[in-house]
């Protein structure tokens, strides 16, 4: 016990040469965030906390105190945010508001541990992005996206500012956005199959139509990890071209689709979606006569 005492000792007096004095932190975030390093200096579990299994690495290095504190930190912003939740118009602004600075004062405080911090600024982009403060929001994304040793959510920040760009039709911007995410997070394969379904969107819109088109089908060959996205990607395209009279280009796009799924995936849980999916398609009712049998999407059972 007397041990634990004095690491706990050489520990605040570590911290109060590293930040000032610890009496500087003011307020509920402070006392938590003290509150839990002196608890795993003296030995008891960390605060609980969802990291980025990405950042792990990263994070191992940083003092375990400090984790801890970060940690508690951004579950207290989390339960700020939380608290919003059946409250008045009014009343959830004020503590929307409070959350963003929060998660701002966590990302900023706690820089080191990445795990937190990128987390920190995404959670702070998404309220500042609620409440219509699009040029804070997209400040705190941005600094989502440097956090590069968590990658999760660095490349999920980087799929909102390119969102961000495109509804303030910034569409050549948030085109290059969207690619950017490929590029930089090659490994982040969900937020890539998006960004590259978004690619695709935006150059119909900018009417570069066979080239969105090729964009939008090209998530069959480089993410078949991802068939639902195949799946309606197709079913987009087909309808296209049913509307531009390629009634045969269309039936044949969505034959081949359906033999690609006529026994894939082997999951359960995954072929489940896949038929959910094909059933929703629009293009065989475009397709079909009215009352044929393949009308209405998938075979698939």
């Amino acid at each position: 016990m007397i041990r634990a005492l004095s690491r706990t000792s050489r520990t605040v007096r570590r911290w109060t040469r590293i930040g000032g004095s610890l009496g500087r932190i003011s307020g509920p975030l402070g006392r938590l965030g003290l509150l839990a390093a002196l608890a795993a200096a003296a030995g008891a579990p960390p605060v609980a906390a969802q990291e980025d299994e990405k950042s792990e690495a990263t994070s191992q290095a940083v003092d375990p105190q400090l984790k801890a504190q970060a940690m508690a930190a951004l579950g207290l912003a989390a339960g700020t945010k939380n608290s919003a939740r059946g409250k008045d118009p009014d009343d959830r602004f004020s503590i929307l508001q409070k959350a963003g600075a929060e998660y701002e004062d966590v990302g900023t405080r706690y820089a080191a541990v990445t795990a937190v911090s990128g987390e920190a600024w995404f959670r702070a982009g998404e309220i500042w992005r609620v409440l219509r403060r699009l040029e804070q929001s997209e400040r705190c994304f941005q600094s989502a996206v440097a956090v590069t040793a968590n990658p999760g959510f660095a490349a999920r920040a980087l799929v909102e500012v390119a969102h961000l760009k495109r509804r303030s039709n910034d569409l050549h911007e948030a085109l290059a956005r969207y690619a950017a995410v490929e590029k930089r997070f090659p490994g982040e394969r969900l937020q890539g199959v998006r960004a590259r379904t978004w690619q695709g969107k935006l150059l119909i819109q900018l009417e570069k139509t066979e080239e969105g088109h090729r964009r939008l089908l090209s998530v069959g060959d480089d993410y078949a990890d991802f068939p639902v996205e195949h799946v309606r990607n197709t079913d987009m395209v087909a309808v296209a071209w049913c509307k531009a009279g390629r009634v045969e280009e269309a039936r044949g796009l969505i034959e081949r689709l359906r033999q690609t799924y006529a026994e894939a995936p082997k999951d359960e849980k995954a072929r489940a979606e896949v038929v959910k999916a094909m059933a929703r398609m629009k293009a065989p009712a475009l397709i079909e006569p009215a009352g044929s049998d393949a009308r209405g999407g998938s075979k698939l059972r």
